[in-house]
């Protein structure tokens, strides 16, 4: 059962994503907790290396595709645009929750915000099946 498991889309995609935004999180901690970058600087650079590692891992583990399947320049293209309307989200997000909450917190309530929206937009736009 646990192989099994291990091999659900859902489960890869969401190990995935504890990668992935725990990569965001330790460039948004250092740039805007050590550093002192604005937050939505900072949040925008851990968010764009984040999801760089996000598409990486999740076309090749996630979804069993190739790098080099020959869809790979469209499926960046459809990524990218996601990760637009994603950032501009995500954005727009952190600067409200911040005006109310702990940034820490605000990041957190804008990660899970987004987290069902990439999951749809990955498994049947970015990294669909093509029959």
């Amino acid at each position: 059962m646990l192989a099994r498991l291990g091999r659900s889309q859902a489960v890869r995609y969401l190990t995935v994503s504890v990668l992935n935004n725990g990569t965001d999180y330790a460039i948004f901690g250092l740039l805007y907790g050590v550093l002192g970058v604005p937050i939505q600087i900072a949040n925008a650079a851990g968010y764009l290396v984040g999801t760089t590692l996000s598409y990486l891992l999740n076309k090749t583990w996630t979804f069993g595709q190739r790098l080099d399947d020959g869809r790979h320049v469209k499926q960046i293209a459809t990524f990218v645009i996601a990760n637009i309307v994603g950032i501009g989200v995500s954005t727009a997000l952190i600067s409200l929750y911040s005006l109310v909450l702990n940034p820490w917190i605000a990041k957190i309530l804008t990660t899970l915000s987004l987290a069902v929206y990439f999951f749809i937009v990955s498994k049947f736009v970015v990294f669909r099946e093509t029959r």
